[in-house]
């Protein structure tokens, strides 16, 4: 191997592990498939959770229920939900925090018929709290529905 590719592979390897942990970690919407608990001892699957019975698509643009309870270990917490439809998009999307939102409650997705597909969707819960001033941030067990034609 000559020296000039044993450096470009020596470089390509550091900028590999300076890169790979960054976009393992990295909190976008849909996040990793599993609650990243790191090495946080209160374990984020535990800060909350979401729920929905099953749906029919019904025609035009109408609300569907699902519930969100927040049970941090904190009462200064802030609550992302995310809905997925079965294709992997993002199709809704709402926050919740203290002191304006309840822990715990029932609200609804605006789904329109014609812009969404039947089948299996995920419901996604990124939960942040704060003691003193540290953040922690972590992910609720994601929880799934049916929608199905009507």
């Amino acid at each position: 191997m000559t020296r000039s590719r044993t450096l470009a592979l020596l470089v390509a390897g550091l900028l590999l592990a300076l890169v790979a942990p960054a976009s393992a970690a990295a909190d976008w919407p849909f996040g990793p498939s599993e609650p990243d608990n790191g090495s946080d001892p209160d374990r984020p699957a535990t800060w909350g959770r979401t729920a929905s019975a099953d749906h029919q698509l019904r025609k035009g643009c109408q609300r569907y229920q699902y519930r969100y309870r927040v049970t941090a270990p904190s009462e200064d917490w802030m609550a992302e939900v995310f809905l997925v439809d079965p294709r992997g998009r993002g199709v809704g999307s709402r926050s919740f925090h203290t002191p304006e939102d309840a822990a715990r409650g029932t609200r609804t997705w605006k789904l329109c018929r014609a812009s969404v597909v039947p089948g299996r969707y995920t419901i996604r819960m990124k939960i942040t709290w704060a003691d003193s001033y540290e953040q922690h941030r972590g992910w609720a067990r994601p929880t799934h529905f049916r929608m199905t034609r009507g």
